[in-house]
């Protein structure tokens, strides 16, 4: 997951769900919570990613 999926996640069609006017803070509350977990996931990938690089050179050094 790339920072560009963040902002395709965030599209007016995701957005549309939060839009309510009468509950504004709920609709910010929830936006942040979307923000977050995306976040959240592409630390989480790009971790995993360089932790399998490290990984296969240690191994390529070993042989």
């Amino acid at each position: 997951m790339s920072i560009s999926n963040i902002s395709i996640n965030l599209s007016s069609k995701n957005l549309a769900k939060y839009t309510n006017p009468s509950n504004k803070g709920a609709k910010f509350h929830n936006i942040t919570k979307m923000v977050m977990a995306a976040v959240y996931a592409c630390v989480q990938s790009d971790v995993i990613k360089a932790t399998k690089a490290t990984c296969l050179k240690e191994k390529n050094l070993l042989n």
